[in-house]
C-alpha cells in the first residue's frame, strides 16, 4: 500500500516529561530529527489539549516566521469545528509510492484533527520525519490535506540570491518563512 511504513515503533510519550515556562511548553526527550521532533510534537499536542482552550494549532519550526495580523484574519474566517489540516504541501517519495504532506514549517490544524491524532498516535510511523508521519496518518484516516496559496520562501544560498541586501539580512537567522495572504 502506498505510504505504508515498513516498521513502526511503540509511542513512548507517556514517559516524556514536560515543563511550562512563561506559556512555553518544554518537552524533554531524545534530541533527534527522527523520532525526536515527532515525539515532541505529539507530547506538545497532548499538553495543549489538556491545558488550553483552542480552535487551531499552528505547528511550526524554529526557523518559521509569520505575519500574525494576517494569520489572525485568516483563521477568524474558518469555522472552528471544520476539519483543517493545511499548509504548503510537498510529496514524500517511497519505493512503493508517494504520500502528500504539509510542510512542518507551518501546519495549521483544527482541534478535531488534533484530538483524532492523539487518539490514533499509536498508528504513527515514528521512523519517518514528523511532518510526513503526521500526513501519512491523516491520509490513512481519510482526512483531506489542504494545500494553501500562502507564500513560502526557502533560501538555500543567500550569497547567490537576487534579493536586496536588507531582505537577505532578515533571512540570515530565519531560513524559512510563510507569509499569509
Amino acid at each position: 500500500e502506498v505510504g505504508t511504513p515498513t516498521k513502526s515503533v511503540e509511542t513512548p510519550t507517556k514517559s516524556i516529561e514536560t515543563t511550562t515556562l512563561d506559556k512555553n511548553i518544554i518537552v524533554n526527550c531524545q534530541e533527534s530529527l527522527i523520532p525526536g521532533v515527532l515525539l515532541k510534537t505529539i507530547k506538545a499536542f497532548e499538553e495543549i489539549e489538556k491545558n488550553y482552550s483552542y480552535n487551531f494549532i499552528l505547528r511550526t519550526n524554529l526557523s518559521s516566521f509569520f505575519r500574525l495580523d494576517k494569520l489572525y484574519k485568516y483563521v477568524s474566517n474558518i469555522s472552528p469545528c471544520k476539519s483543517i489540516y493545511e499548509g504548503t504541501t510537498g510529496i514524500h517519495v517511497y519505493t512503493s509510492g508517494v504520500v502528500p504532506f504539509v510542510s512542518g514549517a507551518g501546519i495549521l490544524i483544527s482541534k478535531d484533527i488534533i484530538t483524532l491524532l492523539l487518539e490514533k498516535q499509536s498508528l504513527l510511523n515514528y521512523t519517518l520525519i514528523d511532518d510526513v508521519a503526521i500526513a501519512e496518518l491523516i491520509s490513512k484516516l481519510g482526512i483531506q490535506i489542504r494545500s494553501t496559496n500562502h507564500l513560502r520562501f526557502d533560501f538555500l544560498n543567500l550569497k547567490t540570491s537576487n534579493l536586496p541586501q536588507n531582505i537577505i539580512k532578515t533571512f540570515e537567522y530565519d531560513s524559512k518563512g510563510i507569509i499569509l495572504p
